[in-house]
């Protein structure tokens, strides 16, 4: 189905609010799920398809009555974002889990991985195909990415985190491609976003763990934003070294130079820049939009 083509089209982000008489939002509350949580159901398993359905029809019309131009199934079937997906693969014991440490220090149950993970068969194809039957407006649905699931089970089974990843990621094609063919007009997944990390976790195990500790242990997460910014002919930029720019705006961290195909990480300050060069920079909103303004005149 054709996407908008208005300037600012609209859509949901996360999951729709599961109604009191299908789940119990209280103790929901107190957890998030990493392994399968059926006591969290209202509704006996005989009817809890049924009932997911009618909840998912009703979340589909209240964002078709709020104007919404791209739909969501509202997640409504799902317990948590990832363990829906996660916890259909073969490979995982979920009957017995295991434990991990969250980012705020406690332990949390997870999926053990005890073989090699697979995809069996399609987990969200029915929720896309009900989707697709139920709203003539375009629609997405969303696939937790290989890193996310990888930071959410316990690995006893492949040598490395990398390697656990990479079948994760091959799940995650595999499931797409369904949904895609069932009408799909979106499919939203931080796959790139987590293959990306995982290859500066193994790259630049260093680099992360400052980028962490800055956004995280600081509670500066909210403030610093990464950007590429073009550097625009005639621009006042054009003509200056790095370390120049570096001197004129000290709180923009400038982390690379691409030049053409070329990326230049961590650039000396010697290094000249172009009309057409893109700066990848870290900074708060309000120093990047004054770096922005600069690249731009």
């Amino acid at each position: 189905m054709p996407l908008p083509t208005h300037l600012l089209p609209t859509t949901v982000v996360g999951s729709y609010p599961q109604p009191d008489w299908l789940l119990n939002r209280e103790m929901l509350s107190k957890i998030v799920p990493r392994t399968r949580m059926q006591e969290l159901w209202r509704i006996p398993q005989e009817f809890l398809e049924q009932a997911q359905d009618d909840a998912t029809v009703l979340a589909i019309r209240d964002m078709e009555r709020a104007g919404i131009d791209i739909i969501t199934d509202g997640e409504i079937r799902r317990e948590s974002y990832s363990n829906r997906f996660a916890t259909a693969l073969e490979g995982l014991d979920t009957a017995n889990p295991g434990q991990v440490k969250t980012r705020s220090g406690s332990m949390t149950p997870v999926p053990r991985v005890v073989g090699r993970i697979r995809r069996g068969g399609a987990v969200e194809l029915r929720d896309m195909q009900f989707l697709r039957a139920n709203t003539t407006r375009p629609a997405k649905i969303t696939l937790p990415g290989p890193f996310t699931m990888g930071q959410q089970a316990k690995n006893e089974y492949y040598k490395d985190d990398e390697e656990m990843a990479m079948d994760f990621a091959a799940a995650v094609n595999e499931e797409a491609l369904d949904l895609q063919r069932a009408g799909a007009d979106r499919i939203i997944s931080p796959y790139s976003v987590g293959g990306r990390r995982m290859a500066m976790l193994a790259l630049r195990p260093h680099s992360v763990e400052f980028v962490d500790t800055v956004l995280y242990s600081t509670g500066m997460g909210g403030d610093l934003l990464l950007e590429d910014l073009q550097v625009a002919e005639g621009s006042p930029l054009a003509g200056l070294t790095v370390g120049e720019v570096r001197r004129r705006m000290p709180e923009v961290n400038v982390l690379a130079v691409k030049k053409g195909e070329r990326m230049i990480l961590n650039p000396g300050a010697e290094i000249p820049l172009s009309g057409g060069d893109v700066l990848v920079a870290i900074g708060t909103a309000t120093q990047l939009q004054a770096l922005e303004q600069a690249t731009a005149q």
